[in-house]
């Protein structure tokens, strides 16, 4: 059996690994995060990021993820599924890696994490926006998880959003 390739044959082969990969880099799973218990409180709340039903690198403690953003959401809902457009950054973290602790405490610096802007205090009856994000996994993807959540009467972190927040 002789098998040959011609520049056709290799430039199909070519055009179909790019294919292959462009499309395994926009399977790239969406980052979940939620509070790290249901007792967290102001002033310094933890959160968990982790791949949803432990897909993803099983291998792996935590997601790759590389930048934090707390926004500001008292002007209403102003995140999708793939971007945050909030005027009002409260918080960002980021490290120059792409591979983060599973858990990260509000406004703290790890070992890993560093602050980017100075986390202001969080405020009782306020809604925030929560982005996790991870770029540059490949070939310029990205990966995104956002957290709904406002701090209670009792400072306590509360996923959602109450529609009382809003009125």
């Amino acid at each position: 059996m002789n098998i040959s390739l011609n520049r056709s044959h290799l430039g199909k082969i070519l055009a179909l690994f790019i294919c292959c990969v462009c499309l395994s880099s926009c399977l790239i799973n969406h980052i979940v995060v939620r509070p790290a218990s249901e007792h967290e409180a102001i002033p310094n709340p933890r959160f968990v990021v982790a791949y949803p039903d432990g897909e993803g690198q099983k291998n792996r403690q935590a997601p790759y993820y590389n930048r934090v953003r707390i926004y500001d959401a008292a002007g209403g809902r102003c995140c999708s599924s793939y971007s945050c457009r909030c005027s009002e950054l409260v918080w960002e973290a980021s490290t120059d890696t792409s591979y983060c602790p599973a858990s990260f405490t509000y406004g703290e610096d790890s070992n890993v994490l560093e602050s980017r802007i100075k986390p202001r205090p969080l405020r009782i009856n306020h809604p925030y926006y929560l982005e996790v994000e991870s770029k540059g996994l490949l070939f310029g993807t990205s990966s995104h998880g956002f957290l709904e959540f406002f701090i209670d009467e009792h400072g306590t972190v509360k996923g959602g959003f109450p529609d009382s927040l809003f009125r």
